[in-house]
């Protein structure tokens, strides 16, 4: 498909900082001005954050978004894993490890299904990038001293009627094609031994980390240069089943209120990645943003051991959020500190506003961070559905919850983020949520749902591009929640 019909699919190198604006992409090159703009002004009334009233509150489905659709389907593909320096009894148990499967076999087969990210969102799909479960069908140990495994994958993907509109298709056709994709069998060694050979125009270096996020398998030499380093390209096909099944579905207040309190933590992270502190930048803003908004809506400044506090009580429930900005955390790829560790550890609400860096936020696999406990995280920045939305689930597993969606619901975005509108985004959310759970989840007509939530979000950042004249939107949608089980009757 021509780059002009790849909607939303390039790096942040490419994104337009029009009006001064900047997006929420990864390389951080363009940090745009101190642009203000006339919708920031004031704070908007609570009313006007709030989801409107609706007669009945029927109509949420799995995966929560007013803008797209998420669909299930199945991975298939292979690689291959070196085994030479192994002699033949270490080869034979590192064969039976792989088909044995578990956490760190999926992790490796989400290595390579990273790699038809491109392919695969060039059909106006946007696959997540981390599996739901991974089956190993076989693991043969061939004579080069490599193991072929064949596997199969189950993810998600979501598709916009924003981008299927403009393709001119429908979600029916979508799900009647099968979608191809071509991958290196040994896709940790791509950035080491070919290079920049198969990477796209936009890629600057061949970094292991974000390969894949350039990776162009059509690219002229390409196939030469794997071949050169002994790397096969193998076939890869993603065959989608159905739509995620309907459910009206709340956030599970009952459990934010059980102590009679609830706790926030908010991270803006700096859009420049030369900020230092002093210098103006997008974080400083959001944070700034953020901090008068809610002063307005009641909250008070308080002392907290890290960041700025601010505080409410409502209705007999104590209602603490915990702002950190640039100074206290630059970016959260590195978190010297453990800021972003026991930050987490402590709040029922997790905001985090900044990069994606290509999907490489590691603090995420940090088991540890997570309490045991539900939490709602808003991860605001590009692409993270792709990213992030399993690394959350992954670590909230346990056998009695094998998805790990009984303890957290996720908030993703499935497009580029934009960092003016980050602010605004965490406003209406804790706005709905802290109103929802003080009214049990239903005010006379407003049935705070995830999918009026996400809705009363995602018409903000579709009014603000069309306000601010910026190439995109964001487009919010909300997982991990059709198993919830809290209803206002309750």
């Amino acid at each position: 498909m021509a780059k002009e019909n790849r909607l939303f699919a390039l790096p942040a190198l490419l994104a337009l900082t029009l009006s001064g604006f900047v997006t929420a992409c990864d390389d951080g090159t363009n940090t745009g001005g101190g642009v203000s703009s006339p919708v920031d002004d004031e704070t908007p009334s609570e009313e006007q954050d709030l989801i409107p009233e609706t007669p009945d509150g029927k109509s949420d489905t799995g995966y929560l978004s007013t803008l797209a659709v998420e669909l299930e389907g199945t991975f298939e593909s292979e690689l291959r894993v070196d085994v030479t320096t192994l002699d033949e009894a270490g080869r034979l148990a590192r064969r039976d490890e792989i088909l044995a499967g578990g956490y760190a076999v999926q992790s490796m087969l989400d290595t390579q299904i990273k790699f038809a990210k491109n392919q695969i969102n060039a059909s106006a799909l946007h696959m997540n990038l981390s599996s739901s479960t991974a089956h190993v069908v076989s693991a043969e140990i061939e004579p080069e001293g490599f193991v072929r495994v064949v596997y199969q994958s189950t993810v998600e993907s979501i598709v916009s009627t924003e981008e299927l509109e403009k393709a001119g298709t429908s979600v029916q056709k979508v799900l009647a094609e099968n979608y191809a994709a071509v991958l290196p069998d040994k896709p940790e060694l791509m950035a080491e031994k070919v290079g920049m050979a198969c990477l796209n125009a936009e890629a600057t270096s061949a970094e292991v980390y974000n390969y894949f996020y350039y990776f162009d398998p059509n690219k002229e030499g390409c196939e030469a240069a794997m071949d050169a380093a002994g790397i096969k390209r193998v076939g890869a096909r993603l065959v989608l089943r159905d739509l995620a099944g309907n459910k009206t579905v709340y956030p599970e207040y009952d459990q934010l209120v059980a102590d009679q309190k609830i706790d926030v933590v908010v991270f803006f992270g700096a859009a420049d990645h030369d900020w230092e502190p002093g210098k103006w930048d997008w974080g400083t803003y959001g944070r700034d943003m953020l901090v008068r908004d809610m002063q307005s809506r009641g909250f008070r400044k308080i002392t907290v051991p890290q960041g700025a506090g601010y505080q409410k009580k409502v209705r007999g429930i104590t209602e603490t959020i915990t702002v950190i900005g640039p100074e206290v955390l630059k970016d959260l790829k590195n978190d010297p500190n453990g800021v972003f560790k026991s930050l987490v550890s402590q709040n029922e609400i997790v905001i985090y506003n900044g990069h994606s860096f290509y999907g490489s936020l590691n603090v995420l696999n940090d088991a540890s961070i997570y309490p045991g406990k539900y939490q709602i995280f808003l991860m605001s920045s590009c692409w993270s559905y792709e990213y992030y939305t399993k690394q959350i689930f992954q670590h909230n597993q346990t056998a009695e919850d094998p998805q790990g969606w009984l303890k957290a619901d996720v908030v993703n975005d499935t497009q580029m983020g934009w960092f003016h509108n980050m602010p605004h985004v965490a406003r209406i959310l804790l706005t709905n949520i802290l109103r929802g759970a003080e009214t049990g989840g239903r005010e006379g007509n407003r049935y705070y749902t995830w999918d009026r939530i996400i809705g009363q979000i995602n018409d903000f950042v579709v009014k603000a591009q069309k306000d601010r004249n910026t190439d995109s939107h964001e487009i919010f949608g909300v997982s991990g929640v059709r198993t919830n089980v809290f209803e206002p009757s309750n």
